[in-house]
This record gives structure tokens, sequence and C-alpha cells, in this order.
């Protein structure tokens, strides 16, 4: 794996939009809304919150020109 993977992936196991699915593994969770500032999330949106962009992450972390929808990562 490389570094840039690597330290994407840290990144988004710390993120509480992390959601594990059995046949996909880590997913952005797309049911949740993120308020960037203070990590707190919510089934509900609220102005100015994020939702998970419901990526399969082993993937994504792997695109040279992804970027993270909460701006933790590109």
């Amino acid at each position: 794996m490389s570094m840039k993977y690597d330290e994407r992936m840290a990144i988004c196991e710390a993120c509480p939009l992390l959601k594990e699915d059995p046949t996909w593994g880590p997913v952005c969770n797309s049911a949740l809304f993120l308020n960037v500032q203070t990590n707190e999330t919510s089934r509900l949106s609220h102005d100015g919150w994020i939702r998970g962009c419901g990526c399969h992450l082993k993937i994504k972390c792997r695109q040279p020109n992804a970027k993270c929808i909460a701006g933790k990562w590109d």
C-alpha cells in the first residue's frame, strides 16, 4: 500500500462517519450528517453540516485525485 492510502485510511478510520459494511468493508456513512467543526453526527440535516458520501473507502482512498467530502484529506 502507498503511504497516501495508509494516511487517508487512518483519517477515515478515526472519522465518526465510518461504517463497517459486511460486504464492502469501510464505507463513508451516507445516512449521517457531520458537523466538521465538532465531529458531531446526526441523522438529520443541519445548516453547514455535510452528508457522508457513501463511498467504499478502500477504493476511494487509492484514487489519486479523490478528496474527502468533509475536507479531512485530499
